[in-house]
């Protein structure tokens, strides 16, 4: 599980929330020590609606209801840093695109998807992530060719991969939850599982399963985890301000902080 500081974490994204909220009932914009808002960014009606991939450690409910994970720290720093009042939620992975196609959401922060592509446009990436495929104990995978006629697993409507989404030699099963897939492959229903390295061996580890029960991983690719805004925000000079806070986050480090403290100590191989 996180370090000893999970609930100072905690407490920091509760005040963070509730702030939000009472700025936002004002119908003015954060105004927190060191953001630097642009002009006209406390004009706006209500705040910006922040939906984080039900994926842990991306996005869950943590005991209290409350949205949590690194995507909703991301989304976090990014009010602090902007001044923007950003507000977070979790939702599967399909619901997140919808959310996103309905204007229910306006803010997510993923690997490129070609639904996401039709209604929101990427601002600006945070970091790369490592995109493996990995069997159980015992398995070794020296490339995609490898996959066919197998049970892989993966997220539903995650496209981690083009080659393999696109390879009708590989039998595809889609989960809810990266949890289920990863139950799955150890109970021997499929023989490979595609996810994020870090997720999956955080997964792995809430569930209090050792590395030594999968197999070496095959990295497939390093896709870029956008920050991507709605099209139905026309605002440029909120544009302008989430690539700014963004850039700056990543540039000084704070994202690297981050992954550190959700990855840490993870298995690289």
């Amino acid at each position: 599980m996180p370090g000893d500081d999970w609930s100072g974490w905690r407490r920091r994204r509760l005040m963070t929330a509730l702030g939000a909220a009472a700025l936002a009932s004002n119908g003015v914009a954060a105004a927190q020590t060191g953001a630097s808002a642009g002009p006209q960014l406390g004009t706006r009606e209500r705040p910006l609606r922040m939906v984080a991939l039900g994926i842990e450690p991306f996005g869950q409910l943590d005991k209290a209801g409350l949205a949590s994970g690194l995507a909703v720290d991301l989304a976090d720093s990014v009010s602090r840093e902007s001044g923007i009042v950003i507000t977070s939620s979790v939702a599967p992975y399909q619901r997140a695109l919808a959310m996103m196609s309905s204007g229910l959401a306006d803010i997510m922060i993923t690997i490129s998807n070609s639904r996401l592509e039709q209604v929101a446009t990427p601002l600006a990436t945070f970091f790369k992530g490592d995109v493996v495929v990995v069997g159980r104990a015992g398995t070794r995978f020296h490339s995609l060719a490898d996959l066919r006629g197998k049970m892989v697993g993966q997220i539903r409507g995650a496209e981690y991969v083009e080659a393999a989404i696109a390879d009708a030699g590989i039998i595809k099963h889609e989960t809810s939850s990266l949890e289920q897939t990863m139950r799955m492959l150890l109970e021997g229903r499929y023989e490979a599982a595609i996810g994020f390295r870090g997720a999956m061996f955080y997964v792995l580890r809430t569930m209090n399963v050792p590395r030594e029960k999968l197999g070496a991983t095959l990295l497939l690719s390093q896709p870029d985890v956008w920050l991507y805004l709605s099209r139905k925000v026309q605002e440029p000079a909120i544009n302008a301000a989430l690539i700014k806070a963004a850039n700056a986050l990543r540039e000084r480090g704070a994202v690297k902080e981050l992954l550190a403290h959700y990855f840490g100590g993870l298995a690289s191989e």
